[in-house]
C-alpha cells in the first residue's frame, strides 16, 4: 500500500490549509505532487546565491546549492513516506542557505525566514488549489470507515458499502494520497488513504505516481515495489513474488514499460491490494 500520495490539511508557520473532504485533520504532513514541488524549489532556491551576492558570499554556485536543494527535499520525502513535513521543509531551507556566508558581522543576523515562509505557502497553497474540482464531498458514515458516503453538491450521490479500503474509497493501488483525490480518509488501524471520485481516476493516479514520481525513475519494478509496498506495513518480498507469479517481469525498469506491461503491472498490484474484493452501493 504506497503512501506517496496525499492531500491532508497542514499546518506549517502559522498557515492552515483544508482539503475538499469534509473531514478535517490538523496533521503537520502533505503530499504535494513533484510538478508543484519542483515549480516551487526553483522559484525560492536556484538563484540563491546570486541574489544574494550584495550581502553574503559563497563558495558554491547557484547550480549546486539547487541541486543540494532537490536532494534534500528528496530526501524528506523518503524519510516521510512520501510527504512533506514541517521539520523537512525546515531541513529543506537549512541546506538552501548554509553556504551563505555574512560578508559584514552587521549581516550575522539576517533571516531567511521569509522566503522558507513563501516556499512553504507555495506548496501547500498550489497543491491545494490542484484539488478544488471534486464533484463530491466524501465522508463516512456515522464515522465507519466500511460506509463511505459521496455526495454531490445537488444532494445526489452514493454510498458504497464494505468491500476494502481500495474498493470503498475508489482507489485500486491503495494509494495515501493523490493530486488527482477528492482528498484523503481515516482508517483504523491502517491510517490514511486518498479519496477519488472514480475509480478511472484512482487508476490513473497510480499510473502517474508510478511512471512519473522521480522516486521510481531507474528502478526496477522489483525496487520499486520497495517503496511503494516497504516492510513496514507489508510482506514486500512475498509481494514481488506474486508479481511474479502473475507474469511481471520485475526486472524491467521504470518507466520503460510497453502500454502493455504497464496495463498488466497496474492490474496486478490493484489484485494485490483488494481493488477486486467488492461491497454494495446505494445510489440517493
Amino acid at each position: 500500500m504506497k503512501k506517496n500520495l496525499l492531500i491532508i490539511s497542514f499546518t506549517i508557520l502559522g498557515l492552515y490549509v483544508y482539503p475538499s473532504v469534509a473531514e478535517v485533520d490538523t496533521s503537520n504532513i502533505i503530499y504535494v505532487s513533484p510538478d508543484v514541488a519542483r515549480e516551487a524549489i526553483e522559484k525560492h532556491f536556484s538563484n540563491v546565491v546570486s541574489a544574494n551576492a550584495n550581502d553574503f558570499t559563497s563558495e558554491t554556485d547557484d547550480t549546486t546549492v539547487l541541486n543540494n536543494v532537490i536532494d534534500a527535499y528528496n530526501e524528506m520525502l523518503q524519510q516521510n513516506d512520501g510527504f512533506v513535513s514541517v521539520d523537512g521543509v525546515k531541513h529543506v531551507c537549512d541546506i538552501a542557505f548554509s553556504d551563505l556566508k555574512a560578508k559584514s558581522t552587521e549581516n550575522m543576523g539576517y533571516s531567511f525566514e521569509n522566503e522558507c515562509m513563501n516556499f512553504a505557502i507555495d506548496l501547500v497553497t498550489e497543491q491545494n488549489e490542484s484539488n478544488n474540482n471534486c464533484p463530491y464531498t466524501i465522508t463516512k458514515v456515522n464515522d465507519s470507515q466500511m460506509r463511505i458516503k459521496y455526495q454531490k453538491k445537488d444532494g445526489s450521490g452514493f454510498i458504497r458499502n464494505g468491500g476494502t479500503i481500495p474498493w470503498r474509497f475508489l482507489n485500486p493501488g491503495a494509494l495515501r494520497g493523490s493530486s488527482l483525490a477528492c482528498g484523503t480518509l481515516s482508517t483504523k488501524p491502517n491510517g490514511r488513504f486518498a479519496v477519488f471520485e472514480s475509480a478511472e481516476i484512482g487508476k490513473k493516479a497510480l499510473h502517474v505516481l508510478l511512471s512519473t514520481n522521480d522516486g521510481y525513475k531507474g528502478k526496477t519494478i522489483a525496487q520499486a515495489i520497495r517503496i511503494y509496498a516497504p516492510s513496514h506495513e507489508n510482506n514486500t518480498t512475498k509481494y514481488i513474488n506474486d508479481l511474479k507469479n502473475k507474469g511481471i517481469n520485475v526486472n524491467k525498469v521504470l518507466p520503460n514499460l510497453t502500454k502493455e506491461e504497464w496495463d498488466n503491472l497496474e492490474n496486478a498490484i490493484t489484485t494485490l491490494e483488494g481493488w477486486n474484493v467488492k461491497g454494495t452501493v446505494e445510489h440517493f
